[in-house]
């Protein structure tokens, strides 16, 4: 029998999740993953931390695949769309051990940066070099 927890029996909307905005330029945000198991929905958060005092963290690097963003995955209840590759890396990787593990930590360039937003973006590209730095460990996805 699988552990009940908050994260599985959150409720969802269908509303899209808005980014909170970053102190540009040495802030960043890293994603939550939460647990889960198999086919229930991806549960992240997202957290602004400053790039000078980084968690303990892990980056994932992954090959995109089709630029389609048509899955759902849940930030704090909303929806924000990925790739069918970026859901398959998020939901390998996601805790989902027994007993109820924690979240993992990690910094995703597809959803910690708003895409959709040209300032943002663009400011935190020129950051990646050193977030890559400041990780434990880089987890690659190929798909």
């Amino acid at each position: 029998m699988k552990p009940s927890t908050s994260s599985r029996d959150a409720v969802h909307s269908k509303e899209k999740y808005q980014y909170r905005p970053i102190g540009l330029p040495y802030e960043l945000r890293m994603l939550e993953l939460l647990p889960g198991y198999g086919d229930e929905p991806v549960q992240i958060r997202l957290l602004h931390h400053p790039l000078s005092s980084l968690p303990e963290c892990e980056a994932l690097s992954y090959e995109w695949g089709s630029p389609e963003r048509d899955h759902e995955i849940f930030c704090e209840g909303k929806v924000l769309k990925v790739t069918s590759n970026l859901l398959a890396a998020l939901k390998r990787s996601r805790p989902s051990g027994q007993p109820v593990q924690k979240p993992r930590l990690l910094w995703i360039d597809a959803l910690c940066i708003n895409q959709e937003d040209i300032d943002e973006r663009s400011e935190q590209v020129k950051l990646m070099t050193e977030i890559y730095r400041n990780v434990g460990r880089t987890l690659v996805w190929i798909g």
